[in-house]
């Protein structure tokens, strides 16, 4: 993605452990700030989230997670894990001087909002996600079932998958370094898979391909997540519904295609009835996962629309106001 249009900053981050971190911001430096949390895991910033802010009188922020997009080094994993997430988050506030975050977060950006959100409740002042992942194992199972099934047993016999299929493959990763051909078929189903409906027919195959090294970068991260199952907690979602059936920390909203089977509208079934009556709750027929998808993307603009001005709407000076941050 190129630097998002209208941004005042496009820089890195020395974390101090082997990582930069790439960020940007920009919008209203007055209005509250809207971190945004892209997915993946292995994803980067993608345009349409700070598409959907411009205009509007709000302060966006957004980084590349650790081994994604434009952080450095590409694909590393070491020091590279949920805990370590979380805390690129307080230091992208050290770092800019931020007060209380609005969190605006996609597919596999939903657990570390989540996490966030329980951890540092009193730095909270919204929330959005958009069709969630929750990081259950049934979900990372059914994942791998519908990869197996697309590439058929032509396509399984062509990738050499070990007995047990991607399932085995992920839990292996680390001991196979990606072959081009995987890292085809597995873009391939991705862009397939979050269709409405989910990815038709089989793989038609492939010749032998060339390593691409973004691909490449966003495997090792995703094997690493899936590999460890995100690296949750033990009880992550039991807190998550504690805190959102209390939630007093701003604007909520879910917006979840009712035919994404990337990630199942169940999350967001859940999340909503967790949140009791707090959330605004957008379930949009026939939409899948993509979110230029046509029946989703108008949804997505509308509703991040009312809730940044939900945001902006509170009433008086909330605690630990947003300065306008140095670079």
């Amino acid at each position: 993605m190129q630097t998002p249009h209208g941004a005042t900053g496009d820089q890195l981050i020395d974390t101090g452990d082997g990582h930069r971190l790439w960020w940007s911001q920009g919008g209203d430096p007055h209005g509250p700030t809207v971190l945004v949390i892209h997915g993946g895991p292995g994803g980067r910033t993608r345009p349409e989230p700070v598409a959907w802010l411009q205009g509007l009188p709000v302060r966006w922020v957004c980084w590349d997670q650790r081994g994604c997009g434009r952080s450095e080094p590409a694909g590393e994993c070491r020091h590279n894990t949920l805990r370590h997430l979380l805390a690129d988050i307080e230091r992208l506030r050290a770092h800019l001087r931020l007060g209380r975050l609005a969190l605006l977060a996609g597919s596999w950006g939903a657990v570390p909002a989540l996490e966030y959100a329980c951890l540092r409740p009193q730095s909270v002042r919204g929330l959005f996600l958009r069709s969630a992942f929750l990081g259950r194992r049934d979900e990372i199972d059914a994942y791998c079932a519908a990869w197996d099934r697309w590439l058929g047993d032509a396509g399984r016999r062509l990738l050499q998958l070990p007995p047990g299929g991607t399932a085995a493959l992920l839990r292996g990763a680390a001991q196979r370094p990606p072959s081009g051909l995987l890292l085809q078929a597995w873009t391939a189903f991705e862009a397939a898979h979050a269709a409405a409906g989910g990815a038709a027919g089989e793989w038609p195959g492939a010749t032998a391909a060339e390593i691409d090294p973004q691909q490449a970068a966003a495997w090792a991260v995703f094997a690493q997540f899936m590999r460890h199952a995100c690296f949750l907690p033990h009880g992550a979602q039991q807190r998550w519904h504690r805190r959102l059936s209390a939630w007093r920390s701003g604007p909520l909203a879910f917006v979840h295609g009712l035919r994404d089977t990337t990630c199942p509208p169940a999350n967001t079934e859940w999340l909503a009835a967790a949140a009791g009556g707090a959330a605004e709750v957008h379930l949009v027929a026939d939409a899948g996962h993509r979110t230029a998808d046509p029946a989703l993307a108008p949804v997505l603009r509308e509703a991040v629309r009312r809730w940044a001005l939900a945001l902006c709407a509170e009433s008086g000076p909330p605690p630990g106001r947003d300065h306008p941050g140095g670079h």
